[in-house]
């Protein structure tokens, strides 16, 4: 074989990986959550997953986390960004779940929270997969939801649900949480329902959270809304953990991811509540 056939064949691998890498890459994920008043109102936040994104300040202004001028006198949905500013958009990395905080004005209940639950079913890059983690939270869902035991709603399920005026509680559905989240595929995921192998109480807690699993734990993990790890407690397997008290005292008051991964690498995950 020539020199010069070699380096045909050599370029041709090369455009042959790269378009097959292109093909796999996942440059951008949008994803929409609408919302809409019983006047017929209607606006919509724009959640992001972008290679380019920081997920701090400054914020980023090519992915549109830049300051919205509201407009007072009309229906409005927002988020605040970094800055401090009000949004329509939030951003970040892949490694990084999406969590925001709603809030609203000048709406007529009942609303109406839509969204596409087939964005959530994309191929996200290694060591990523799809969506397995979607939930609206507030104090009328923490009641009304499709999970019944998590209290929140599961948007993996529906592709809209309704938000009524309600009298407990905030009587409020703002602020409405939302978190989206992808988990790393050398894990295999447990049913979130399966009680009869992790247990976690009392959720809402205002100070310590008790888990007990069938399974010796083998790390647990706390993340805020935005993927930052909070804490993160790791056991050997001859320390038997089956039960274990977790203090949350040093965490504000919210909304938290609790992860928990057992030996056989399986790992659970769920919502957990800190009150005052």
């Amino acid at each position: 074989m020539t020199f010069s056939n070699m380096k045909k064949i050599i370029l041709f691998l090369l455009l042959v990986f790269s378009i097959k890498l292109n093909s796999f890459s996942q440059p951008q994920w949008k994803f929409h959550i609408a919302f809409e008043d019983g006047t017929g109102a209607k606006d919509t936040i724009w959640c992001i997953w972008d290679s380019t994104a920081h997920g701090s300040a400054p914020v980023d202004t090519s992915l549109g986390e830049g300051k919205v001028n509201i407009n007072y006198s009309a229906f409005n949905v927002f988020v605040g960004n970094a800055n401090g500013d009000t949004t329509k958009t939030v951003a970040f990395p892949f490694s990084w779940s999406l969590g925001m905080v709603v809030m609203a004005i000048n709406y007529q209940y009942p609303l109406v929270v839509s969204w596409d639950t087939s964005l959530f079913n994309e191929i996200f890059p290694w060591p990523f997969a799809s969506v397995d983690y979607a939930r609206i939270e507030n104090d009328y869902f923490f009641y009304v939801n499709n999970t019944f035991l998590d209290h929140n709603y599961n948007m993996l399920i529906d592709n809209k649900v309704s938000a009524p005026s309600f009298n407990w509680f905030s009587q409020n559905q703002f602020p409405m949480y939302f978190s989206i989240a992808r988990h790393d595929t050398s894990y295999t995921a447990i049913d979130e329902l399966d009680l009869n192998r992790i247990k976690l109480f009392p959720n809402p807690t205002r100070e310590n959270i008790r888990i007990v699993s069938s399974d010796k734990v083998k790390m647990i993990e706390v993340f805020t809304e935005s993927g930052a790890k909070l804490i993160s407690k790791e056991f050997s397997e001859t320390e038997n953990v089956n039960s274990y008290l977790l203090s949350l005292e040093s965490l504000f008051n919210g909304f938290y991811l609790i992860n928990i991964i057992n030996f056989k690498n399986q790992i659970y995950h769920e919502k957990i509540i800190k009150l005052s």
